[in-house]
């Protein structure tokens, strides 16, 4: 399968192409529209109800987990950082004496310290 070009739905210029995903992707068109008009909304507070703190976020759990056919959307954690959520793992997982924790050479620091904490 040949996957075509979808830079459109991103704001890079014609002359980039960008290959750091792992540093920083870039953000889909679509994803800063509603990143604005979060903004927006944020710029009233007094006009946000119970539902404006959940409805969303159950809606992208369900569809995250249709994406990715999970059973249940209600085990999809939504996190704020890579390093929360592998901070959380390394907190429920009990080694045992001969156990080995095995991770990539240049791992990004967020992905080190949480288990060197858990080797010790």
């Amino acid at each position: 399968m040949i996957l075509k070009t979808q830079k459109h739905l991103f704001e890079l210029s014609e002359e980039v192409t960008y290959l750091n995903g792992a540093y920083m992707s870039p953000q889909l068109k679509s994803v800063a529209k509603i990143g604005i008009a979060a903004l927006t909304k944020k710029a009233s507070p007094h006009a946000f109800t119970i539902n404006d703190f959940f409805d969303e976020q159950t809606l992208l759990k369900k569809r995250f987990s249709q994406l990715v056919e999970a059973p249940d959307y209600r085990n999809i954690a939504i996190i704020p950082s890579v390093s929360y959520g592998i901070a959380t793992v390394a907190k429920n997982i009990h080694l045992q004496k001969g156990d080995e924790i095995i991770l990539l050479n240049e791992q990004f620091p967020s992905n080190i310290y949480s288990w060197l904490r858990l080797e010790q």
